[in-house]
């Protein structure tokens, strides 16, 4: 043992002992360095991955809710070298809002049942109104605003004020009945 400690020393006077021990020392410091970063920073790895989860799993949850947006593309008559407003966005955003149901008065639906033909000419069978009413071409369906203008094999022609409605088998066609006058 005394032999190698005599070599240790003999080792450390030379240029390539003293090296050695200069850049086993600076090794050891970082080691050490480390060793107190890791300590004081971050303490045990185990104990900060709990205190994360609780951190987490007590933390509020708040819901929010973002409007619907949707984008428009650009008109097709949209120019690149022409003159723009800069105030004026390229884009416009339209904002989806929710509709509450509107009450349907039922006495304004009107839908076709059916068609068949009796003694050779077409007849529809159209329910207004909760009942079921057969009429042909050019009458009009018990006490409402419908005209019956043509009959087809599967569908027919309405005349609903102006407008014509064509109603195929067992569509049904939501009208708003004319106001009644109060009498002023």
């Amino acid at each position: 043992m005394a032999q190698l400690i005599e070599k240790i020393k003999a080792f450390i006077k030379t240029p390539k002992g003293k090296m050695a021990i200069v850049f086993g020392g600076v090794g050891v410091g970082f080691i050490i360095v480390l060793f107190l970063v890791y300590v004081i920073l971050g303490g045990n790895v185990e104990d900060q991955e709990q205190l994360e989860t609780k951190i987490l799993t007590d933390a509020p949850i708040e819901e929010t809710k973002e409007p619907t947006v949707t984008i428009v593309p650009l008109s097709e008559g949209f120019e690149v070298y022409g003159f723009k407003d800069p105030f004026e966005p390229l884009t416009k955003e339209e904002v989806e809002e929710e509709e509450e149901g509107e009450e349907v008065d039922i006495s304004a639906v009107i839908s076709l049942k059916g068609i068949s033909f009796v003694e050779g000419e077409p007849v529809a069978q159209l329910l207004y109104n909760g009942s079921v009413f057969e009429a042909g071409e050019g009458e009009t369906v018990s006490d409402s605003p419908y005209l019956i203008l043509e009959i087809m094999i599967d569908k027919a022609k309405l005349l609903y004020g102006d407008d014509i409605i064509t109603l195929s088998l067992g569509e049904d066609f939501v009208g708003k009945l004319p106001e009644e006058d109060s009498g002023q």
